[in-house]
């Protein structure tokens, strides 16, 4: 979203969409992002994946994916991904090989 409320509200009442975004993002960020935020809520659809972006999951992340079996942190069953309790407590520790290598180091500040 705009940041100033001035900007918000005049880009409102000439119906314009009151958001802006910094950087463009690729198809395979939006896929990452999305599978992140999923993975976020412990469970994600193979099959929706390969219906929206036409990219089967399972094989585009297999050494993270099963990285995180090897733990006991995932399951696959039925063309889900099931993150276990243990996983969904420290999940985002666990997000970071997702990252494409650009982003794996970035310092934001």
């Amino acid at each position: 979203n705009l940041t100033q409320f001035d900007q918000y509200l005049s880009e409102i009442e000439s119906d314009k969409l009151p958001v802006t975004r910094a950087f463009v993002t690729s198809q395979e960020e939006k896929i990452i992002r999305e599978l992140i935020l999923q993975l976020k809520l412990g469970k994600v659809s193979n099959a929706y994946f390969k219906s929206k972006f036409d990219i089967d999951i399972t094989q585009r992340f297999k050494a993270q994916l099963e990285a995180l079996s090897e733990h006991g942190w995932l399951e696959i069953k039925n063309d889900y991904l099931y993150l276990t309790r243990d996983a969904l407590l420290r999940v985002d520790s666990l997000l970071h090989s997702f990252f494409l290598p650009k982003h794996q180091n970035a310092r934001y500040t």
